[in-house]
This record gives C-alpha cells, structure tokens and sequence, in this order.
C-alpha cells in the first residue's frame, strides 16, 4: 500500500516529496556516511522510488527457486531498495576479479561455501543487505571511472550525473549513449509513460545534494 501511495505523490507533488522518501530511507539505513560513500548511495538511490517490500518479497522468492538452480539466464529480476539484478551483480563481481584497480572491493568476491547454488543463494541475501548494497554501489562507482576514461573530465555534477545514468541504462551503453540519455525523463515508468516523468539523473543529484548538507 506504501508503494501505491508513493506512486501517486510521485505524479502529483515536486519533486521534494520524492527526494525526501529516498533520503529518509537512506538516513535509516546508512548512519555516519563519508562523501565517497553518499556519492555513491546517491547513484541507485532513485530506484528507491520503484522499490515495493512485498513485491521484492514474492520476487526474491522467485528468484530463490529458479536462480539458485539454473542461474541469471533463466530468472533475473530487479530486487531491493536500490533494484540490482544478480547478473548485475555476477558482472561487478567479474569486473573486480578482472581489474587490479578494483582489488579493494575483493571482499565482494568472497563467499562462505564455493558452490555454484550457494554462492547465487548468498548473492540474492547480499543484494537487500545494506552492508553490501553499499559495498556494491561504490564498486560501481568506481567501475566507472576505470570503463568510461572521459568522465574523469567532467565537473562533480557531471560526473555524478553520468555515473547515475550508468546505473540506471546498465553496463553494455558507450559514453555516448550514457550521455545523450542523461536527460531524458522517462523515470520510474519508461520512455512509453505519457504522464509525468523526470530525469533519473537529476533525482540522483538532489539526492546527493541533499544528504551533503544534511
């Protein structure tokens, strides 16, 4: 019922009713945070908005049955506050075992059991674990900085602006692509949606705007 009501505050209110929702769930979640660490909440936390406790439930569920036996191929959903996928999450995992650069969110890598069904089983735990959504959030970060060289020349803003557009398009999109999408406002609902809509990126900045001067 939450994320019902939610939705239509989102279509009918500024933006600041939004913002507040992702922040406040933010501040519950994540206490005592760094600069690097609210940049990089600040990339997934518009997801927030689409983000549904019993929907991500029976999902979970889902993912459980079909993705701890058979893998991303067969089911891969959009789970926890910050929507990752487990194939999301199996390619920041391969980024990090690849790159020298990223050897310091190794920790990620490291699973209790070795076996391929425990290690999905434990990744699906992880997801909705604010501990590692954090953890996952600021690999990605600075994935970026390694995949996309361009950004390095951008503005703070900018940085975060592309950064978070990233996030929301995935991992396969060029700078090119990322950028061009930056402005586009078809958040939460698609490019399809006729109602009113707004820029994932610009949300990702008032997030961060504010959680800085909090």
């Amino acid at each position: 019922m939450k994320a019902i009501i939610l939705f239509f505050i989102f279509l009918s209110s500024p933006n600041l009713q939004i913002i507040e929702e992702c922040i406040d769930h933010i501040q519950s979640n994540f206490p005592d945070l760094s600069q690097e660490q609210i940049e990089a909440l600040s990339i997934g936390a518009p997801e927030i908005i689409r983000y549904n406790e019993v929907q991500n439930f029976l999902e979970t569920e889902l993912l459980e049955l079909g993705y701890v036996n058979h893998g991303h191929d067969l089911v891969d959903f959009s789970i926890g506050p910050f929507q990752m996928k487990p194939s999301f999450i199996e390619r920041l995992e391969h980024e990090i075992q690849t790159n020298e650069q990223l050897s310091e969110f190794s920790i990620l890598m490291e699973y209790t059991r070795k076996d391929v069904s425990s290690i999905r089983k434990e990744r699906l735990g992880r997801i909705s674990n604010p501990s590692f959504q954090i953890k996952y959030l600021e690999a990605f970060s600075a994935y970026c900085e390694l995949a996309y060289p361009d950004s390095k020349n951008l503005s703070t803003t900018e940085k975060l602006k592309f950064k978070a557009t990233a996030y929301n398009l995935g991992f396969d999109k060029s700078f090119n692509e990322i950028t061009q999408y930056q402005s586009k406002k078809h958040f939460p609902f698609g490019s399809k949606y006729q109602g009113k809509q707004y820029a994932y990126s610009e949300l990702s900045l008032e997030i961060y705007n504010h959680l800085s001067h909090e």
